[in-house]
């Protein structure tokens, strides 16, 4: 069987191990990696455009923005359970390389991107934003690769790319998608509902789709995802792949659509600026509620009547309350409370989950319902990374980096800034005890509470060179970790500087995968 196996060398040393007879270890010499090309040396590849068959249309008139996207993870970090992922991308600016695909395709920002166009052409790409909050992400190809022009940006509806217009129960529409051997898949079909995205927490905890409203199909068709389009071939929404897991613990997808309307902000930032969009929350999970149930907590019949006037879009009129907190140490963790119901947004009805799930501004001022009063609060947002995670660090076997958005809200309190969200099997830390899902609060009694006090403690206690002559170099240490629960355990850990050396991962925009690994702490 022949099959073709991708080596990265920049994630893993290329060596040769061999046993020393004398003392029984296995000493590692390094084999020289191979050298990419110089740009010159690189030939631009042609990247021609398929036409489908007339019996698709309207497909063809958004085909050619199609790409195949493919990201591997070379660690486990931020949830992930598994390393390799696939799907459609959809380019939304040739000329400077952007395509935008789900988050069940590029997950995380760790790992190797590439993109292939028209087939036949495979060029390497960065991950440029990965959405906090909404199920998509944005990479960038080098477009002077191509020899001749770049893939046509996905043509859009202009009235639903400015948010004028949203998809709506009983819309006709035509989905456009892909299969998982590229098979074009276009069928017409209607909206059946226009609901809430419900995800459910993860274990591990990993990114989920919150505060989005989305689309499901009369007639949905199997598909890895793709684009849902008018009959004149124009873009109205993205028809996405949404991970979450079920009561079990199993992994789960499911396919829905999302507004068109939802890139603009980000893809507008990105062509004027080259750098992804200010983004900022509330740090709230927003779910509607009924008028009725609304009335029952003591709403007026004035501000019921308020809502029903300002349903734009909805068909009966539906309020927002706080479901639950996304982070336990944010400002707005001390003035909103689960149950507050969401009346006013900075002197505006608030009728929609898009005004609230993502804001600019550093404050909001607010007027919830809570125990039957009105109560006007001004409420500080929160500042989201859009590559959510920027370092890892690796010791003794465990991944360790700052807690994620998703860790935070499934605690009450945070314990450190310390997380455990790996350990590889066979390892120091896989063997004596430490757990992905950990805090490390304590080395040696020397208290840690971030990522910076971690590695200096590490570097104090000497841990990376702590040799003797003729010794193995190995010691124990005690480690105080806190559990998701906040139970306390002291492990006494027997570090491995030779087969576990230390090292850490951090973001590098100017390195090919994004990333660079410094060798040492």
């Amino acid at each position: 069987r022949v099959a073709i196996m991708s080596v990265a060398t920049h994630w893993h040393a290329l060596r040769m191990a061999q046993r020393d007879e004398k003392t029984g270890l296995w000493t590692y010499r390094d084999i020289p990696r191979p050298q990419p090309m110089e740009d010159k040396e690189l030939q631009p590849l042609a990247a021609p455009a398929h036409a489908l068959p007339a019996s698709l249309e309207p497909a063809n008139r958004v085909w050619g923005s199609f790409v195949d996207v493919e990201f591997t993870a070379p660690f486990l970090v931020d949830g992930m359970r598994n390393t390799r992922f696939r799907g459609p991308g959809l380019v939304v600016d040739g000329t400077r390389g952007l395509v935008v695909c789900d988050r069940d395709t590029v997950p995380i920002a760790v790992g190797d991107v590439s993109v292939t166009l028209a087939s036949s052409v495979v060029l390497p790409a960065q991950v440029v934003l990965l959405h906090p909050t909404h199920n998509f992400a944005v990479v960038r190809f080098d477009p002077a690769r191509l020899d001749g022009a770049p893939p046509p940006d996905l043509p859009v509806d202009e009235d639903h790319y400015a948010g004028v217009k949203q998809l709506e129960q009983g819309d006709n529409v035509y989905v456009v998608a892909v299969t998982g051997d590229q098979t074009p898949v276009v069928r017409r079909t209607r909206v059946a509902a226009r609901t809430m995205v419900a995800t459910a927490e993860c274990a591990p905890p990993r990114f989920r789709c919150v505060n989005v409203e989305g689309v499901r199909l009369d007639d949905q068709p199997v598909c890895l995802g793709g684009v849902l389009c008018t009959d004149s071939g124009l873009a109205v929404g993205l028809w996405v792949s949404v991970s979450s897991q079920d009561s079990s613990g199993k992994d789960t997808t499911n396919m829905l659509g999302l507004d068109i309307a939802l890139l603009r902000p980000v893809v507008d930032a990105l062509r004027a600026t080259g750098c992804a969009p200010p983004l900022r929350s509330l740090d709230v999970d927003l779910w509607p509620m009924r008028a009725a149930a609304a009335r029952a907590m003591g709403l007026s019949a004035e501000r019921i009547a308020q809502a029903e006037a300002s349903a734009s879009f909805k068909r009966t009129p539906q309020l927002l309350y706080v479901a639950g907190l996304l982070a336990p140490n944010t400002p707005a963790a001390g003035l909103l409370h689960a149950g507050d119901v969401l009346l006013e947004y900075d002197g505006r009805p608030v009728d929609d989950v898009s005004q609230l799930a993502v804001v600019s501004a550093q404050s909001v001022d607010l007027v919830v319902l809570r125990d039957s009063r009105e109560i006007t609060l001004r409420v500080p947002t929160t500042e989201l990374d859009a590559m959510e995670t920027r370092r890892v660090v690796h010791w003794c076997g465990a991944l360790v980096q700052k807690p994620y958005r998703a860790v935070l809200e499934q605690v009450r309190r945070l314990p450190s800034s310390v997380y455990i969200s790996c350990t590889l099997y066979g390892s120091p830390a896989n063997c004596y005890g430490l757990r992905p899902g950990m805090w490390i609060v304590e080395v040696e009694g020397r208290p840690v509470s971030t990522l910076d006090q971690f590695v200096a403690t590490l570097q104090e206690l000497r841990l990376n060179c702590c040799k003797l002559p003729n010794s193995t170099g190995l010691r124990y240490v005690r480690v105080t970790v806190v559990n998701k629960s906040l139970v306390t355990r002291v492990l006494s850990l027997r570090v491995d500087n030779h087969y576990w050396p230390p090292w850490q991962l951090e973001l590098d925009a100017d390195s090919p995968s994004g990333w660079k690994t410094i060798p040492q702490l």
